[in-house]
Formats: structure tokens, C-alpha cells, sequence
């Protein structure tokens, strides 16, 4: 079967090109960056080039294809002054979706964020049938998802045989952006945590979600929302086990909602100005994710068979990658780290001072 990927970076477009590939399709990717385009090296797999919203270039590219995975990018929540986190991909949604329809595609599925589904008070893990987020929201990937997903939906609604993949915060290997749970997992393998905050991720590991990703491409109804994710744990959950993995310590101080705010806006700032690389957090951030980002896969396991499968596994790959590629230190084992602006960090019990 012929194949097109759009987006390969991150960790879940790595996986799905693994898989596409050992499972003999022939697979046609078009990649936007020099990381994402790494993923293909040394694969069979035909490169596309070009603008999205090039009617001859998306119709060269979609010749023959008869599925297609649209992976739009990373969960990023900041970008530099000058630099829209709005993509030409939204504006170029139209042109791609013209394409499929004068094709001969049988499944356009559009990789989403589960961020783009408002997500329920006291921790309740929110469905697809829940409300969705503004078109107008705060966070800039979330918007973007959100104007995207509706386009796919209104064109779905006149034929389009588009389906809408959610995906949980996925982690693994090739998580260049890195995405939201990835952000997390190297707070507190560099000693950067301020504290833990309040709210929670639903995380999952990428090898769970391309697997779930060829479900919803075989199996997934048109016009359809699918959330793919994984675990519901909170913060303090989530960098317990990363701490294990890793062997380093955990703040102990929790963190209120006004102070994560306060962090954010800080973080930013020093950012804005040129002093920090790019933020950790920001206030908008730390506003949406103060809450529970819980959300539920039961549809996903109920029509498709979906499974997840198990959370350490995607950890230790996740921390070994990291580690790896130099963006956390291999340190001795429960050493004192440096706080989140420079500070002094917490130090774990039996640590030198």
C-alpha cells in the first residue's frame, strides 16, 4: 500500500515510520526540519519536497497514495519574538484536503492533540464527546490544533474520508521539541523543577500511539474523534517515576497554581529578552495545565482494539534518549542539582552538600 506521511518529528512520527516501514508499505514522507528529516535516513522511504499550499506539489506528492498521516508537529508553547507558532500548514489545510478528495485516498487521518479537548473538573478524564477548546486559546498549539481539527471535521461532513487522531502527551526517543511530557521528564532530570505543580498529563508512549494510529487508519469511522493515550498521573506521579528511571531526586515543595503562573511568566520573559534559550514554562501554560489534562481511551479500546501497552518501557527510553543525545547529564546518582532560575535545588536524603 502506498503511504504519505506529512510530519515526521517527534516521537510519534518516528514510531509510525518504524512501523510503516517493517510493515512493508511504501512509504512516501515529507519532512520540514533537519531532526525530523533524520528519522528517515538510511530507510526506504521516497522524500517529498515542497510548500503545503502548493496545489501541484501536494497533487505530485499524494500521486497513487492511498492513506495518508498528517502530523502537523510538536506540542510547542512558546516560540521566539517574530516567530508565529501558527504554521503555514493551517492555512494550507484547504489545499491538502483538495488533494485528497481529486485523489485516490481512502484515509487521511489528521494526528491531533488531546490539549484540544477541554478537559474535566476534579480530575475526570475527559472523551471525545466532551466540549472542545477556543479557536482563540491562549496556548499556540492548542489553537492551532483546534482551527485545524474543525477544517478536517466540515470537510469530513462533505465527504472527505478524514478521521481525527488524539493523542496523549507521548514520550520516547527522537523528542527533539521536546513535547509537553518530554518538558517535564528533563525538569527533573537536570534538577530544574522549581516544585511540583498542581494538574496532571495523560502521558503514553509513542510505540503504543502508532500502533493506535494504524488502527484508526484501518478500522477509525470517518469524521470521527479517537483519543490514543496512555496513563493519567500527576505531576508529582510522573517525575516520582522518572526519578526512579533516572536515579536523581524530586523537589519536595509543592507548588501552587499563582506560583506556577508567576514561574511561567518569569521563565518567558528571561526568554523573551534573549537570557534563557527558551522558557520551561509560560504563563498561559501554566495557566491550561494547572488543571488535569485526563482524558479517556475507552472509545479507542472499545471500536478499535487499541491498546497503549505499558508506561516504564517508553520512560526508560524517553530518559536513555536524553541522556544520549545531551540534553540531561548522566550525574552520579542523587546529587544536589541547581534550582529553576539558578537557584539551589532540593537536595535528596544522604546527599552531599
Amino acid at each position: 500500500m502506498n503511504v504519505l506521511m506529512i510530519g515526521t518529528a517527534g516521537p510519534v512520527a518516528a514510531s509510525l515510520v518504524r512501523r510503516l516501514v517493517a510493515d512493508g508499505q511504501r512509504l512516501r514522507a515529507w519532512s520540514f526540519d533537519a531532526p525530523s528529516a533524520a528519522v528517515l535516513r538510511g530507510l526506504p522511504v521516497e522524500r517529498v519536497e515542497g510548500p503545503l499550499d502548493d496545489p501541484e506539489v501536494v497533487r505530485s506528492a499524494l500521486d497513487g497514495v492511498e492513506r495518508v498521516f498528517y502530523l502537523p508537529g510538536v506540542e510547542r508553547i512558546w516560540a521566539p519574538p517574530g516567530e508565529a507558532l501558527e504554521r503555514s500548514e493551517v492555512d494550507a489545510m484547504e489545499c491538502l484536503l483538495d488533494g485528497v478528495d481529486a485523489g485516490s485516498v481512502g484515509r487521511f487521518v489528521h494526528v491531533s492533540s488531546c490539549a484540544t479537548i477541554a478537559p474535566l473538573s476534579k480530575g475526570r478524564p475527559a472523551t471525545e464527546e466532551g466540549g472542545v477548546e477556543r479557536a482563540d486559546h491562549p496556548v499556540g498549539f492548542v489553537a492551532r490544533q483546534v482551527r485545524m481539527e474543525t477544517r478536517v471535521l466540515a470537510r469530513a461532513s462533505e465527504g472527505t474520508p478524514a478521521v481525527i487522531a488524539n493523542t496523549g502527551f507521548a514520550i520516547g526517543s527522537e523528542d527533539w521539541g521536546p513535547g509537553v511530557a518530554g518538558r517535564w521528564i528533563l525538569q527533573i532530570l537536570r534538577g530544574e523543577a522549581p516544585g511540583i505543580p498542581a494538574g496532571g498529563l495523560n502521558v503514553v508512549g509513542a510505540e503504543g500511539v502508532a500502533r493506535g494510529l494504524q488502527l484508526v487508519c484501518e478500522s477509525g469511522r470517518v469524521g470521527e474523534r479517537y483519543l490514543l493515550g496512555g496513563e493519567n498521573l500527576d505531576y508529582r506521579e510522573l517525575a516520582d517515576r522518572v526519578a526512579v528511571i533516572g536515579d536523581v531526586a524530586v523537589p519536595r515543595r509543592s507548588i501552587s497554581g499563582p506560583m506556577a503562573w508567576a514561574v511561567g511568566w518569569v521563565s518567558e520573559w528571561l526568554a523573551q529578552r534573549g537570557l534563557n534559550a527558551e522558557p520551561t514554562s509560560t504563563a498561559a501554560w501554566a495557566r491550561h495545565a494547572s488543571g488535569f489534562l485526563y482524558y479517556s481511551s475507552e472509545k479507542a479500546r472499545s471500536e478499535l482494539g487499541y491498546e497503549p501497552g505499558g508506561l516504564e518501557g517508553a520512560l526508560e527510553i524517553a530518559v536513555r534518549w536524553f541522556r544520549r543525545q545531551g540534553s540531561a547529564p548522566d550525574l552520579p546518582p542523587r546529587v544536589r542539582r541547581r534550582g529553576f532560575l539558578g537557584g539551589r535545588g532540593d537536595e535528596s536524603p544522604g546527599a552531599s552538600a
